[in-house]
């Protein structure tokens, strides 16, 4: 999957070509999304526990905004994906409470024993689909105050942006004649 790193200031006002981010066709709108991004190695606190990778998380996380071209097919591009993960967890915590429940109840027997079963197969499942999923999509690989670095592109954006990245987010320049210059002094 191709990347691409952009300024922030042309990320966040859509100094970008007009195609789309994710599949390269020509673009129909700009679309303002909210990226964050923190490094890979808090999500290893997990195995700690969830208290020092929420307290890295607070502290490493980067956020920023950007307009980005998009075709009218990806329109709802990263609105389907939050839907997906937020399904994936409320299926997870939908099972934990009902083990805790039944737990609870007393009902120690072919319940929790189902129970047990269903987020074995379930929870490992959810997250190879969230994985799954993030691997393919359009996502920050790094963002810091001066860029954002994109995974997952398509390759008629890079081509394109390629193409007119002298022309976006750069000053015209200015000639100055030697001759002025030297009576003005």
């Amino acid at each position: 999957m191709p990347d691409v790193t952009l300024g922030r200031y042309e990320a966040e006002e859509g100094m970008l070509p007009p195609v789309c981010i994710c599949c390269g066709a020509p673009a129909t709108a700009f679309k303002a999304v909210n990226f964050s991004h923190q490094p890979d190695w808090t999500f290893f606190l997990l195995l700690i526990a969830v208290w020092p990778f929420a307290l890295a998380a607070l502290c490493f996380r980067k956020r920023m905004r950007a307009l980005l071209p998009i075709c009218e097919a990806h329109g709802n591009y990263w609105f389907r994906r939050r839907v997906l993960f937020i399904l994936c967890l409320v299926l997870l915590l939908l099972l934990v409470s009902v083990g805790m429940f039944t737990l609870a109840a007393g009902n120690a027997g072919g319940a929790l024993r189902l129970v047990r079963i269903l987020l074995w197969l379930v929870g490992p499942l959810s997250l190879l689909v969230v994985l799954l999923v993030r691997t393919k999509m359009v996502r920050p690989l790094e963002l810091t105050d001066e860029m954002i670095r994109f995974t997952g592109v398509s390759q008629g954006f890079v081509d394109a942006y390629s193409a007119e990245r002298p022309s976006f987010g750069q000053a015209p320049a200015i000639a100055i004649d030697p001759a002025k210059a030297a009576q003005s002094s």
